[in-house]
């Protein structure tokens, strides 16, 4: 079995914005929102064969997935600007995985490994004014990056028992 799905998407703001109140359109139209990709895709491929002798079916599944970029926020400001909240832009990140089991009626065990090539995917950057935490010093002014990533590569067995119909 062989699958795939993949989305277009053209996800920008319609009209202009003043989000301060001082008469100066900080959002313009044709912005690209945040964190949504223009891209993304996955494709997977699954085969199965019977076991006879344990009554029930084994089966190899690789899937892939990608993602393109996106930014960290709406407002166009960078690392310089005497704002807070600077944009920053995630990139793009492809992760595959894969799983070998078996199936019977009511039960399933698999070996699998998430992540196979270990990709580092940073899915959200930001960065600002933080009081509470101890961050760098810039302008006198104590500021905190945070960076939020996906799980690296993992591996392990999985048992899976159904009861009932």
């Amino acid at each position: 079995t062989v699958g795939f799905n993949a989305e277009w998407l053209e996800a920008e703001t319609n009209t202009a914005l003043d989000l301060t109140g001082d008469g100066v359109a900080n959002v313009l139209s044709g912005q690209a929102l945040p964190i949504t990709p223009e891209w993304t895709g996955a494709a997977w491929a699954t085969y199965n064969w019977p076991i006879d002798s344990l009554d029930g079916n084994g089966y190899v599944r690789l899937q892939w997935s990608y993602q393109g970029s996106t930014i960290s926020n709406i407002e166009q400001r960078d690392l310089s600007s005497d704002e807070p909240n600077p944009q920053f832009v995630n990139q793009s990140y492809n992760i595959g995985d894969l799983s070998i089991g078996f199936q019977a009626e009511s039960w399933d065990v698999s070996f699998f490994v998430n992540n196979l090539a270990d990709e580092r995917a940073q899915y959200q950057h930001s960065w600002g004014i933080n009081e509470y935490t101890a961050g760098s010093i810039q302008d006198g002014r104590p500021h905190t990056k945070r960076i939020y990533t996906n799980r690296p590569r993992e591996a392990g067995v999985r048992f899976t028992k159904s009861w009932g119909d």
